[in-house]
């Protein structure tokens, strides 16, 4: 019994070892993260993009922090990425109804 207990906890390792890999991409692999967000929404209200935030499980950002945003707005945001992290990140903001997630450079 031990034996089966075993060969079965390792396998879940290595299953849940895969499906992690599988999710998302990594940021960069030289370490920086890049200068794009995939953007969940952008609320004039905190509390909105907080909301909006929690059902993707994203980040909220205020785009005051971020030259190439427009000021006085919070965004849901996941990054920041190299670009096609971000993009892959707005692939997943559009079926938990974002269909008009965008990608935006930061810097």
């Amino acid at each position: 019994m031990t034996k089966t207990f075993l060969s079965a906890i390792a396998a879940a390792t290595v299953l849940t070892g895969i499906a992690a890999f599988n999710t998302a991409p990594a940021q960069a692999s030289d370490g920086i993260a890049g200068d794009y967000f995939a953007i969940g929404g952008c609320f004039q209200s905190r509390s909105a993009a907080n909301k909006r935030a929690r059902r993707l499980g994203a980040e909220v950002v205020r785009t005051d922090d971020y030259p190439n945003f427009n000021p006085g707005w919070w965004c849901a945001v996941q990054g920041p990425f190299i670009r096609d992290e971000a993009e892959y990140w707005k692939s997943e903001f559009r079926p938990n109804g974002v269909g008009d997630a965008y990608v935006k450079r930061s810097w």
